[in-house]
């Protein structure tokens, strides 16, 4: 398995999590290590997505978030819907099963 391959894998994990636990955040995922898990969770924002760009500005994010946008940096993304969801369960469960598929 390439290491594109188990991130994106890790990237379902955590995001069917989170749809499964729609009052959680992405911080409270158990395998993340400072959860008792075996992932470090500090690699940037706490996102498997992340840790493979490695880009700030997330010029090669694996995610397809629309069109010349990102997931944090571009208002109306599924990301930031999911994020500003976080009073209503069924949105954030939505929006995380969104998440999870988004890697190309």
């Amino acid at each position: 398995m390439t290491k594109k391959e188990r991130l994106k894998k890790l990237h379902q994990e955590l995001w069917q999590w989170l749809a499964d636990h729609p009052e959680e955040n992405k911080w409270d995922w158990p395998k993340w290590k400072e959860n008792g898990g075996r992932y470090k969770g500090d690699s940037i924002a706490h996102c498997f997505a992340c840790a493979y760009s490695k880009d700030p500005v997330c010029k090669d994010c694996p995610c397809d978030w629309g069109e010349g946008r990102n997931c944090e940096h571009s208002s109306g993304t599924i990301f930031t819907m999911w994020r500003d969801s976080y009073e209503n369960n069924e949105e954030r469960t939505k929006y995380a099963l969104l998440i999870k598929d988004a890697w190309k």
